[in-house]
């Protein structure tokens, strides 16, 4: 299994660890998740509580939610989502 290694050399010492690449999905998954959720959330807090988004901003938030929802299905995230 292929590994990423992060290692930091300091005088005397040698710190670091492995990540292998099914830790870092689930890392970048949890991470698109967590950013996904605050879109909708801010979205939704626009439409039903009429918290001022410009109107850019609207578009651009509508864009984003998609494009994160089509990059997680490559990692069948829905396994993840609670």
């Amino acid at each position: 299994m292929q590994q990423l290694e992060l290692f930091e050399e300091k005088p005397n010492k040698r710190f670091g660890f492995y990540l292998d690449y099914e830790m870092i999905d689930r890392i970048t998954v949890a991470g698109l998740i967590d950013y996904l959720e605050w879109l909708e959330m801010s979205l939704h807090d626009h439409r039903e509580n009429g918290a001022w988004m410009h109107s850019e901003d609207v578009t651009h938030t509508e864009k984003m939610i998609e494009a994160i929802k089509f990059v997680l299905r490559d990692f069948e995230a829905q396994e993840f989502r609670s």
